[in-house]
């Protein structure tokens, strides 16, 4: 079985797009795009695809919620609706999606957990128009967070001898996106400024690092202490350059750098090296 899909990440003033083909579940890289900013996608680019967004963190509402064990048709209804009722707009304001943190659909003595994100339907259709124009039939784009897309991009094209306790973080001059990974799911994400050494102020880096310390062990004390009680962190960063080197020497959590699979390491499409600059997009498209 064969489906097509298109991720979309927008960041640091350029467009990345991937399609990606899912053939019995696994994901083959069908083409790569890097646009210019205000640059539409081309009609060619994933012809037919409904395409999820990958929208900055601080443009959404994310939120880890639980809900009594239902059925399988129920539990994501149930789910974005813990979400939407906590909202303090109408619901139909917001597009929301659901997440299964544990597992879904069986009756345990535990609630289902999920991780759910919601965005003003408003700013998806505008970035939609500017992104495909009239080219697509209008609000059809799902989304997903820049920082649940880089975990799912994350779980599904990197390498990962770590154990089950795994930060994901992906920094940049504007921002830095943070997920939170646990048993081969996304159980958390989070925020933080821009990575001073890509604002030409390396002197900055310490505190910064000292930043990023202190929400990884707080959030590991705190919502995150059922799926990290005792474990051994294991910090990668998602980066094509040397500044998880760079910083392991300043760190009091191990990090490593995120490495591609060696089936996509090795790999190019149309002469565009697959390189994790493009795991925010691609984790979109498998969302």
């Amino acid at each position: 079985m064969s489906n097509l899909r298109l991720g979309v990440d927008i960041s640091n003033g350029e467009t990345l797009a991937a399609l990606v083909e899912s053939v019995d579940a696994n994901p083959h890289i069908v083409s790569l795009e890097r646009f210019s900013p205000g640059e539409m996608l081309p009609d060619s680019f994933g012809p037919g695809c409904a395409p999820t967004i990958a929208i900055p963190d601080r443009h959404t509402i994310v939120r880890a919620v639980q809900t009594v064990p239902v059925s399988e048709e129920m539990a994501e209804k149930a789910a974005r609706f813990e979400l939407t009722s906590s909202l303090l707009e109408p619901e139909a304001e917001f597009k929301t999606l659901a997440r299964p943190i544990s597992t879904k659909g069986k009756r345990t003595d535990t609630p289902d957990r999920w991780l759910t994100a919601a965005v003003r339907r408003s700013r998806l259709d505008e970035t939609e128009r500017c992104l495909f124009g009239e080219s697509r039939p209008p609000n059809t784009a799902q989304f997903t967070t820049r920082s649940i897309a880089l975990g799912v991009g994350f779980l599904n094209f990197c390498e990962s001898s770590a154990g089950p306790s795994v930060v994901v973080v992906s920094p940049s001059a504007n921002s830095t996106a943070v997920c939170f990974l646990s048993g081969g799911y996304v159980i958390g994400v989070a925020g933080l400024r821009g990575l001073p050494s890509y604002q030409n102020n390396s002197g900055g880096n310490a505190g910064w690092l000292s930043e990023l310390q202190t929400l990884v062990q707080f959030r590991k004390g705190t919502d995150l202490a059922l799926h990290y009680p005792v474990a051994k962190l294991s910090l990668f960063f998602a980066t094509d350059d040397d500044i998880a080197i760079q910083l392991a020497g300043l760190s009091s959590i191990p990090i490593t750098p995120a490495v591609l699979k060696s089936s996509y390491r090795t790999a190019s499409v149309d002469g565009t090296p697959v390189s994790l600059s493009w795991l925010v997009a691609l984790g979109a498209a498998v969302n």
